[in-house]
């Protein structure tokens, strides 16, 4: 079965006869050599803005800048100028979203699939947050990996607020 862990790429996992009691998985990454993982951690949460500025600093710490010049870290934000022009943590525009989901597939990334959604119209996006692009996981994932491909690029509408934070 495959896992996605924040901050680890996807795994291989074997989990040993009653996970749940023993507590641990044997975890074969993409070099298949294996290893176990604890699983006592408690789960990220995202109940304040200050657990997912946590997260963020913590499992995102290059993109922590944008997030908070974007976001404030509010995961389900549009940006002051509508959906149009910014959407969740990150502040990804609609065709970046897109383009940026398709690159991640043609280039064999592996991505939890409840964020592989393009946007298709950002209609009732003022209202209605269940697009991933306001998942706080999906929107990370995907902006960690466009900043590791492109660099500060897509954020230089905000320099001004991060140029100093990074």
């Amino acid at each position: 079965m495959s896992l996605w862990i924040w901050g680890i790429k996807s795994l291989t996992v074997t989990p040993t006869p009653d996970p749940v009691e023993n507590g641990v998985c044997i975890a074969y990454p993409f070099d298949k050599k294996p290893y176990s993982i604890a699983l006592t951690a408690s789960p990220a949460k995202f109940d304040t803005l200050n657990d997912i500025r946590a997260i963020i600093q913590d499992k995102y710490p290059e993109i922590d800048a944008f997030a908070f010049c974007e976001s404030t870290y509010r995961m389900t934000v549009c940006s002051y100028a509508g959906c149009q022009s910014g959407l969740g943590l990150c502040g990804f525009i609609p065709s970046t979203w897109n383009t940026t989901l398709e690159r991640m597939k043609k280039a064999g990334v592996e991505f939890p699939a409840r964020c592989d959604i393009p946007i298709i119209s950002i209609k009732g996006f003022e209202t209605d947050k269940s697009h991933p692009v306001f998942d706080a996981e999906c929107n990370l994932i995907l902006c960690q990996w466009l900043h590791a491909q492109d660099g500060d690029g897509h954020w230089l509408s905000s320099k001004q607020c991060w140029k100093n934070l990074h």
